[in-house]
């Protein structure tokens, strides 16, 4: 008898423990990135948020006070693959927005994808995740579900929401400026599905532009930021203070595009989020399933706007209104201890230059036009009068290694006399070839920023780094957008909060590649195969 009541009470045991392990796994994973959100930017407006939104998910959740992005060349499209593969573009292939290819002599865009359409819109081209040189730890969710977990993707901009769902989402669903209609790609699926069709007929998009975008408090409470409209602004075509009528401006902007500079286009964003999430039945079942949302309006105030005015201030005050209700919502939909939240940054964001220099900080515009006829010119002088370089593109520059190895000569001699003339150029701190991140490993430093950046075959011949303070010449700058390698753009929050997730505040130096590392140990999924990352062992304790 004795046996027999030990041998029931390990059964019971084993049934027990293995019950709590697989309730261990959240119904519900909802990942939100934001676009341009600095680590400073959250303690920056905290007496201004409200108790349900950031707050909440720091007092109540686990904060990473530093966490950073360990590679050159940061941006929006990398900064998305990196969350979402565990890995930097030397693995993800996710370089930029776009890169040149020396196939075709062209620039590609990240998601552009021929052999697809867009569904729900006649504007564009194909989209897809093909590019994508590794797989997503939403894949290997889907995966090893044997895709019974769904993952759904949501932002403004076509590549976050595809990037982020990787290649096996459900779908991935981004905001048509042409229409006002959330859409997706022929990659997903033929036709978009009745509830998307019924949200578009509602035409919020048009509700939105017949508003005016007013600050939350009263202006005068703004002490964060500069006074309204000074002169570091660009605003809406020459308008840069409150109030701004849409009805108005509307007319200056081609179809909707004006929506996604003002909150309404996060307003926007988490209604639709919101509405998949419900209408595609997310968490209602023993596979844990996930949703993907890309706040974007952050980054495109910033442009127009730059990082210490009004309107980014207010932008943020009112983002801190959607995390609560979106919050609320799914938790209420799905149960409260049933889901766990992530929110993160596809990177971080510059000050803006002139208000830097009259501050008395160094700053300047390097000029990638003049600095490659300076290069060409040296080039022919020294080896004769041919084409040698195909472009500068993306703060890197490319040589023509098809003509370079006609004539016999060395890529390598090449990249280390163009290097050479290059970094005495005012602007430039650092020029790393190809050459030297392909011979050896490094283990810290710009070095290894710069190999975690290279991508053999998108990347070019040489990786050129400005200083502090310093931009690339653009026909169309922005305020507070760069590709800058220093702090104020590596250093990001990371934040979780939700089931199993205790409250606590993480100093130690975390890489953005183990965030999807992390999710992976979480979920008990394979990690994605080409994942660098290391599990942030306070979340999964």
């Amino acid at each position: 008898m004795k046996k027999i009541t030990l041998l029931i009470l390990f059964v019971f045991y084993l049934f027990t423990s293995f019950s709590q392990n697989n309730n261990s796994k959240p119904k519900l994973v909802v990942g939100i990135v934001i676009d341009q959100l600095r680590y400073d930017i959250i303690a920056k407006y905290w007496d201004k948020y409200s108790n349900d939104g950031f707050k909440k998910v720091i007092n109540q959740g686990a904060f990473c006070k530093n966490a950073q992005y360990n590679y050159t060349n940061i941006n929006s499209a990398s900064g998305c693959a990196t969350i979402a593969c565990g890995s930097y573009p030397a693995q993800h292939g996710i370089v930029n927005l776009q890169w040149y290819d020396r196939i075709t002599n062209n620039e590609i865009f990240c998601v552009d994808d021929n052999t697809y359409s867009q569904v729900g819109t006649n504007f564009g081209s194909g989209k897809s995740p093909e590019n994508l040189s590794s797989l997503t730890w939403t894949d290997q969710l889907r995966i090893s579900t044997f895709k019974m977990s769904k993952v759904f993707s949501v932002g403004l901009k076509d590549y976050s929401s595809i990037i982020s769902g990787g290649k096996l989402a459900n779908a991935a669903f981004w905001f048509d400026e042409n229409t006002g209609n959330w859409v997706t790609s022929s990659f997903y699926m033929d036709s978009l599905t009745e509830w998307v069709n019924n949200f578009n007929s509602k035409k919020f998009a048009d509700i939105y532009m017949e508003r005016t975008w007013q600050t939350t408090f009263p202006i005068q409470n703004y002490v964060e930021s500069l006074s309204d409209g000074t002169t570091y602004e660009n605003g809406f075509d020459g308008q840069s203070t409150f109030p701004y009528d849409l009805n108005s401006l509307k007319t200056k902007y081609r179809n909707y595009s004006v929506l996604k500079f003002t909150p309404f286009a996060n307003n926007l964003t988490k209604d639709f989020a919101i509405n998949l999430v419900m209408n595609e039945y997310l968490g209602g079942d023993t596979y844990t399933d996930v949703l993907l949302i890309n706040f974007s309006a952050t980054s495109f105030i910033g442009d127009l706007f730059g990082l210490q005015s009004v309107e980014i201030e207010d932008a943020y005050i009112k983002l801190d209104k959607d995390i609560s209700h979106l919050i609320a919502a799914i938790e209420d939909y799905v149960g409260q201890n049933e889901v766990i939240f992530y929110i993160t940054s596809d990177r971080g964001s510059c000050d803006n230059q002139d208000w830097l220099h009259d501050i008395n900080i160094t700053t300047g515009e390097f000029n990638s036009t003049r600095a490659t006829v300076l290069i060409s010119s040296y080039l022919r002088a020294v080896y004769g009068m041919s084409n040698w370089i195909e472009g500068f593109f993306n703060d890197e520059l490319y040589l023509d290694q098809f003509e370079i190895d006609k004539a016999s000569l060395s890529v390598e001699e090449f990249q280390q006399k163009s290097a050479q003339l290059l970094v005495n150029i005012d602007g430039i701190n650092t020029v790393i070839s190809s050459s030297e991140l392909q011979k050896g490993t490094f283990s810290a430093g710009i070095m290894q920023q710069a190999q975690n950046s290279y991508f053999q075959g998108r990347s070019g011949d040489l990786f050129v780094i400005l200083d502090y303070g310093w931009r690339v010449k653009s026909s169309n700058p922005s305020l507070c957008n760069c590709n800058s390698a220093f702090i104020e753009n590596t250093h990001v929050p990371v934040i979780f909060y939700g089931k199993n997730i205790s409250q606590k505040e993480i100093y130690r130096q975390i890489s953005m590649d183990d965030l999807a590392t992390t999710m992976c140990f979480l979920l008990n999924i394979p990690l994605p195969n080409k994942c660098t990352g290391q599990p942030i062992t306070e979340i999964i304790e």
